[in-house]
């Protein structure tokens, strides 16, 4: 709690000093950035056999889009799912079936996904039962967490001149349609630093810029794991 509060003051006190609110300190406009670290956080990413990871065919992606509410997160959100399924459909390397198929499928279904009431087994059987009514060998997960940070000692790295730095982790999860079990995972560690102008208003294009670097990596790792597992 002594933690909270003095973080609380020292905002207050960045800003006294002054004279001026977060954003305007720089006396320039400063725009939103994601700066990723130079490697993957997984050494080993493949946690069952190469043989089995090579019968995985037809991949489902599943969107997470519903969780989010602030429309700069969803649309980061949704920019980060398309270059996902950008980069699998040049790579040839599955059998895509598209997020707005699964939600399709699930709705018909009449299985809805509520993380409020439900376990995480509940959820996954739920996921695991629309793949398989897709004839699906596994499900992808694009997801987001926020990485945990020391707001005491550690607070200047992530507040200066009036600019909100949040370290993030961006993952790529395949799980099995069969038992809900997890093949495949990998996440990168990314510090998202807020811009003047926010998310809503910049072009789509400047947007995919910003985030390939982000996601790119992700999906190249997958991609790299099923060329090995065949090599």
């Amino acid at each position: 709690m002594k933690k909270d509060i003095s973080l609380v003051l020292i905002v207050a006190l960045c800003m006294g000093l002054s004279g001026c609110f977060p954003g305007e300190l720089t006396g320039k406009f400063r725009e939103t950035t994601y700066k990723t670290s130079d490697k993957l956080n997984i050494d080993q990413p493949l946690r069952i056999d190469k043989k089995e990871f090579l019968s995985i065919k037809k991949v489902a992606i599943m969107s997470q889009a519903d969780l989010y509410k602030n429309p700069d997160s969803l649309r980061i959100y949704s920019m980060m799912l398309r270059i996902l399924v950008s980069d699998l459909e040049k790579s040839k390397q599955f059998k895509i079936v598209y997020p707005s198929a699964f939600k399709k499928k699930q709705n018909e279904l009449g299985m809805n996904i509520d993380p409020s009431i439900m376990t995480q087994k509940e959820i996954e059987g739920i996921i695991s039962e629309v793949a398989k009514e897709l004839e699906c060998d596994a499900i992808l997960t694009l997801y987001e967490k926020t990485k945990k940070v020391d707001t005491g000692g550690e607070v200047f790295r992530y507040l200066f001149a009036g600019e909100i730095n949040v370290p993030v982790v961006i993952g790529l999860d395949m799980s099995s349609a069969k038992n809900g079990k997890t093949i495949w995972n990998q996440e990168h560690d990314v510090i998202y630093s807020t811009g003047d102008a926010g998310i809503i208003n910049m072009p789509a294009e400047e947007l995919r810029r910003i985030l390939m670097p982000v996601v790119r990596p992700l999906v190249h790792d997958l991609i790299r794991t099923a060329a090995q597992s065949s090599g």
